[in-house]
């Protein structure tokens, strides 16, 4: 079989590659003491897209044969409205493509919490699944927050789903407010490296990871013009209503 012919069997591959990638960004995860991975050494970010106004960049990851990616832009919203969507998990599936479901495993306070999701891939790849944990942080003096997620282990996970469970994932939100804009407009940047599990070549998974943060970014754009945010979240996050 020639290598054309590889990319095209495997072309159906990327999409479920990029549909599980987009929902790991989705929701904030943790535990008590502080287990965060090391951070990972990279090379220079090379640019590979521009257009709606995302950038999107790749780099080298030093011991790993799967690129990181990185998605940048602006975003026609609050700080505060951007987290309400994020933070939604039972809505997930009407902005992050192909979510089974999202679910709190164990829940710290609005910030930090233990999280799994399911993914649906086309046949005949096997669906997947993952346990994250999320840390959000928040910068006053800055008015930034970033979003962190990682690969955890955790007990009332589910076990024995006939899914393949995601080995590793990080996957990074940073959100900035804009000056001058009144707090409307928001700089957004997604960074993904992930490992989606199975037999899949590396070659597939890096080149399906490519569009993954373009796609995170478009998504989140649209559901922001398509709900409102609920009382429920406009009170959790209320803190970040007068950054501008």
């Amino acid at each position: 079989m020639t290598v054309g012919q590889l990319r095209e069997r495997f072309g159906r591959v990327s999409f479920a590659i990029l549909i599980f990638f987009t929902t790991l960004a989705a929701t904030p995860a943790t535990f008590e003491k502080d287990d965060s991975p090391p951070q990972a050494t990279g090379g220079a970010w090379q640019v590979i897209k521009q257009d709606q106004g995302i950038t999107v960049e790749r780099r080298k990851i030093e011991g790993s044969p799967l690129v990181e990616f990185k998605g940048h832009g602006v975003v026609d919203a609050s700080v505060m409205q951007i987290l309400a969507v994020i933070s939604d998990t039972k809505n997930h599936p009407k902005w992050v493509a192909n979510s089974i479901e999202t679910r709190i495993l164990h829940s710290i306070n609005d910030k930090n919490y233990v999280y799994y999701s399911a993914i649906k891939a086309p046949w005949p790849i096997a669906d997947r699944d993952f346990v994250s944990r999320a840390k959000i942080t928040v910068n006053e003096s800055q008015k930034s927050v970033t979003i962190q997620t990682y690969e955890v282990n955790h007990a009332n996970a589910p076990t024995n789903t006939g899914r393949v469970r995601m080995p590793f994932i990080r996957v990074t939100w940073h959100l900035q407010v804009i000056k001058g804009t009144q707090g409307k407009k928001t700089y957004l940047t997604f960074q993904v490296h992930a490992n989606p599990g199975g037999m899949l070549p590396n070659w597939v998974i890096n080149l399906a990871s490519k569009g993954v943060p373009y796609k995170s970014i478009q998504n989140l754009r649209r559901r922001l013009t398509e709900t409102q945010m609920s009382p429920e979240f406009a009170e959790k996050f209320k803190r970040y209503k007068d950054w501008h």
